[in-house]
């Protein structure tokens, strides 16, 4: 409607400022969506890098051991190897005593002269035991032979070294128990020559 003026009348304003009042108090009710990161999504995208992080670093720390238990085997394989073919190649003597064809920097006796000839497991007679230190570790060469019969010999090689950490020396390690300690790794070489 309107005025014969051309105005419109002041209801229609009032209707008109109602209507806007309507619909801004409806708008204030509702909730306004952001764009970005609430507090928890932040907290879990960070506790999935730091799972992951602390699983690379395990892992890489796990594979460092298990290279270091390798060349540890490895070492101990060769040592056993250098010894049996030079105990074969003067025909398993029961004698053999490899600080005498070694360098004493490569190999030193550790047991004692009277522990020579006594009966290990299975009727093996032990020869003596040798320190063999080798890239920071201590492996520990047992020699022991048994005669099967008249015409044949077992030479038996065994290689024991203790894992350690790094800096942590043997001082005071007893000997009596190096084939009994269960925490110790070992390498085993048995060969046989005529008699």
């Amino acid at each position: 409607m309107r005025t014969a003026t051309g105005a419109k009348p002041q209801n229609y304003f009032r209707k008109l400022a109602r209507i806007r009042e309507v619909k801004m108090s409806t708008n204030a009710g509702k909730k306004r969506f952001r764009q970005g990161l609430s507090l928890v999504e932040a907290m879990v995208a960070v506790f999935i890098i730091t799972a992951g992080i602390v699983g690379t670093f395990g892992y890489r720390y796990h594979a460092m051991l298990q290279a270091r238990r390798a060349t540890a085997q490895n070492t101990a394989a060769q040592i056993a190897e250098l010894l049996c073919e030079s105990w074969r190649g003067i025909k398993g003597i029961e004698t053999y005593e490899p600080t005498v064809y070694f360098s004493p920097s490569l190999i030193s006796k550790v047991s004692n002269d009277d522990d020579t000839g006594l009966v290990m497991s299975g009727d093996f007679a032990l020869v003596g035991i040798y320190s063999v230190p080798l890239n920071g570790v201590d492996y520990y060469a047992i020699l022991s032979w048994k005669d099967l019969d008249s015409q044949l010999r077992a030479i038996n090689i065994n290689v024991v070294w203790k894992p350690r950490a790094a800096g942590q020396s043997d001082y005071g390690y007893n000997y009596d128990n190096l084939l009994y300690d269960t925490s110790n790794e070992s390498f085993k070489l048995t060969a046989y020559v005529p008699n």
